[in-house]
């Protein structure tokens, strides 16, 4: 194998696909493969990108821009100060306060029906649809709210009583949408 050039050393150096897949199991090379991870989606990208390696690692990297956002030595954030804007699961947090749930309560108040989770997650695609439809709110920003009430929704144990889907839809609805144009209009979806 020809020695890395400096720019690119990293995507130069190649393995065989049998080393590949077993370093992705864990295994030393020439073990053999468990049938549990034959096949993985994690084994076949690996397997790709050896490939993709191999077939451009001689080439300098392509630069599309020779500036950076902001020069090295006037990044000033932390590690955790940078992802302190993930919730747990690493998705943007919302920031959505308590008193939604005065509001979330006030839609579904009754003690007996159909979950309100289930009525949620039942009406999601079609809430999304016609909320970003007359908003222009971001699919995958308004995807992430509407997600975010349904688990406020389950952890509040909110349920919506029969014969009510429709009043109880319309109110989902204008309270997504206000929301929504709050974001819009101060970047918060609740202002405090």
């Amino acid at each position: 194998m020809a020695a890395p050039s400096p720019r690119c050393r990293s995507t130069a150096i190649s393995y065989s696909e049998r080393a590949i897949a077993s370093a992705a199991r864990g295994n030393s090379p020439g073990r053999p493969c468990p049938p549990r991870t034959t096949g993985t989606p994690a084994i076949e990208k690996l397997l790709y990108v050896d490939r993709m390696a191999r077939a451009h690692g001689d080439e300098p990297p392509l630069v599309t821009d020779e500036y950076f956002d902001e020069p090295v030595e006037r990044l000033r954030a932390t590690l955790a100060e940078w992802y302190s804007h993930l919730d747990q699961r690493g998705r943007r947090s919302l920031g959505l306060p308590r008193l939604l749930n005065t509001d979330l309560r006030r839609l579904f108040p009754s003690a007996r029906g159909v979950s309100a989770e289930s009525f949620m997650i039942a009406y999601r695609s079609r809430m999304l649809y016609e909320v970003n439809y007359w908003t222009g709110m971001d699919l995958d920003r308004l995807g992430e709210l509407i997600d975010a009430l349904i688990e406020r929704i389950h952890s509040l144990g909110l349920r919506v009583a029969a014969g009510q889907e429709s009043r109880t839809l319309i109110g989902v609805v204008a309270l997504l949408t206000t929301l929504v144009m709050n974001h819009h209009y101060t970047n918060q979806f609740v202002r405090r």
